[in-house]
């Protein structure tokens, strides 16, 4: 299994449904099988060791970790490699060399933008065009 494409390769429509779909159960493999092994055990134990209690929240914890762990596989699996963690340093370097203005422009691109648009579209959706309110996001357990 091939993690990175070639960078000039053009993915027609089946690779690109198949690396999707090898990136997701990679990323599922790594995340929740072994803490789906490891909560058994620990809850068979639990009965005679109490403090197993304490390394089931740890393998639930580690579980919240499936979704980021599948977007970067795939990511590789597209062939994107790490460039989405280090696009903002080479762009400091892209404007010129490395001084305030630059970082201060790539931190501007990169982290207040998107926040602010963050913001503005939840003020929009939510308040002005009422797409969703607070009992949207409430869990029932019943």
């Amino acid at each position: 299994m091939n993690l990175t494409a070639e960078p000039s390769a053009r993915l027609n429509g089946r690779e690109l449904i198949m690396n999707t779909l090898n990136g997701l159960s990679v990323g599922i493999i790594v995340a929740l099988v072994p803490g789906a092994l490891l909560n058994q055990l620990l809850k068979a134990l639990l009965p005679v060791f109490p403090q197993a209690a304490f390394f089931l929240t740890l393998t639930g914890m580690a579980a919240v970790l499936m979704a980021p762990i599948s977007a970067v596989c795939v990511g590789m699996m597209a062939g994107f490699g790490f460039a989405g963690l280090i696009g903002p340093i080479a762009a400091v370097n892209g404007y010129g060399n490395a001084n305030l203005m630059n970082i201060v422009l790539v931190s501007l691109l990169f982290l207040v933008i998107p926040v602010t648009l963050g913001y503005v579209s939840n003020y929009l959706f939510n308040s002005k065009l009422s797409y969703f309110d607070a009992q949207d996001f409430e869990l029932d357990y019943s």
